[in-house]
Formats: C-alpha cells, sequence, structure tokens
C-alpha cells in the first residue's frame, strides 16, 4: 500500500516543526509542503520513501533541518536545497534504494559525523563541493 505526503490546504500555515517519521510515507508529491513555508525542522526519517518530486521541497527557504534519513531513496535532487541559504543540518544516510553521497558526504551539519559544517550552510557546503552531486 502506498502512502504519499502531500498537505494542500492546512490550516497550519505557521507551523515552524513537522514531524512525520515512522509513517510508512512511500512518496512526497510536488510542492507537499508549499502551504508551509514558515516550517525551519523537517523530519521525514524511518519511512519508506522511494520517491520524491523534484519540486517537493520547493517554498521551504526557512528550512533549517531536513531529515531524511532510514528511508529508501535512490536519488535525491540536491539541486532543491539551493533555495534554502538557512539550511544547517541534512541527514540522508542509511538509504535501502542506493548510495546518496554529495561529494563523499550523506550528512552535513553534525560536528564528529561528516564533514566539517559550513558557516554558510548545507546548501553552499554542497556547491562548493569538489564532486558534482548526482540529480535524479
Amino acid at each position: 500500500r502506498q502512502r504519499q505526503m502531500c498537505i494542500r490546504d492546512s490550516p497550519y500555515t505557521a507551523a515552524t516543526r513537522l514531524h512525520l517519521q515512522e509513517n510508512d510515507i512511500t512518496t512526497v508529491g510536488a510542492r507537499a509542503f508549499a502551504t508551509l513555508a514558515a516550517l525551519e525542522i523537517l523530519r521525514l526519517s524511518h519511512n519508506a520513501i522511494t520517491w520524491m518530486a523534484a519540486t517537493s521541497l520547493e517554498g521551504l527557504t526557512r528550512l533549517e533541518r531536513l531529515s531524511l534519513h532510514h528511508n529508501r531513496l535512490g536519488a535525491f535532487d540536491y539541486g532543491a536545497l539551493a533555495q534554502m541559504a538557512g539550511l544547517r543540518i541534512l541527514w540522508l544516510y542509511d538509504q535501502g534504494g542506493g548510495d546518496l553521497r554529495c561529494g563523499g558526504e550523506d550528512q552535513w551539519g553534525i560536528l564528529g559525523l561528516g564533514s566539517t559544517p559550513d558557516p554558510n550552510g548545507v546548501a553552499a557546503a554542497v556547491a562548493s563541493s569538489t564532486t558534482r552531486c548526482a540529480s535524479p
């Protein structure tokens, strides 16, 4: 049974945190969180996500933390992070669908794990990576 994540016409447009881990979500549709532009933390870890639309994170310009670890993603569009200047933590490790490393890393922003945090944020670290990050 597939469960798609898409929040439309949400009355919680001022929400800053959304915790959706362990909900058996399998896909994340286009502009799934567009009405939640105030989000700073989005946790989608420990689901069964195999696919995310290229525009699924569109509108999340205030996002600071994005947790997508422990899913089944085979690809991730790192270009989607360009709009997130404040993103400080990105977790993509432990994907059953494939290796999502960019520049040798699959988690950013944690001292002692992955690369040293870039003071300009995750988007800047990914953009300055010596290895071109794969997009679907």
